[in-house]
């Protein structure tokens, strides 16, 4: 009982700043239990394959599916919870252009919810041309919000987060936009490069390898 009374008041403290957390944690939970058990089943090869990939056969797809809508859900908790927090503490005149920035990059940010959703229920062997429009939205429109954000934050210096706040942001941001760069070049790369038999088993000798993806 003490135990759980303690994680209990735990989760009372960090109040809504638990959604975040909990985006990390499941996101990343997600593509580990999926990638795991596809790699047990042998619908794909060990290694760096496609996310996508590890989702696409039953019984991981049903779990990489509903895992991914719950995230979607709680991506957009998050992404709301931050564009009020922004309304609250912003109100004078000046701060006009900060409100804009802030209602776009809210509607950026369902669009990244949206895509997650997408992508999980939509498979790639399924219904490509959705899945893969749910991934640029995911993706694109993730390091478009990354970018809002980290402009946001630098209007809100030094009233409401302090230069390390805004340079840390800066650096995430950097970070994600090469690895979505990156994806997309290896990806074409790969394809084109790939001389196997079975896309979603991807060998080390069948061509370039996905590992910016992850």
């Amino acid at each position: 009982m003490g135990c759980c009374g303690w994680l209990w008041n735990s989760w009372l403290c960090l109040g809504l700043g638990i959604l975040p957390i909990s985006v990390g944690i499941l996101l990343a939970a997600t593509f580990a239990i999926s990638y795991s058990i596809a790699v047990m089943l042998g619908h794909v090869e060990p290694g760096f394959p496609y996310i996508s990939d590890t989702g696409t056969e039953p019984p991981e797809s049903c779990i990489f599916g509903q895992l991914l809508n719950i995230t979607a859900m709680l991506v957009a908790a998050t992404i709301y919870v931050r564009y009020k927090q922004v309304l609250e503490y912003n109100h004078r005149p000046e701060d006009s252009g900060l409100l804009l920035l802030n209602k776009l990059s809210c509607w950026v940010g369902m669009f990244v919810a949206l895509g997650m959703s997408l992508v999980g229920n939509f498979q790639e062997t399924s219904v490509l041309v959705v899945h893969f429009v749910g991934a640029f939205m995911c993706f694109g429109c993730g390091v478009l919000y990354g970018c809002l954000q980290t402009a946001m934050s630098y209007k809100m210096y030094p009233h409401q987060n302090s230069l390390a706040v805004c340079r840390v942001r800066l650096a995430i941001l950097s970070i994600a936009t090469l690895c979505f760069i990156s994806t997309i070049v290896a990806g074409g790369l790969a394809y084109m490069d790939y001389h196997g038999k079975d896309r979603e088993k991807w060998l080390p000798e069948d061509g370039v390898r996905l590992y910016p993806h992850w």
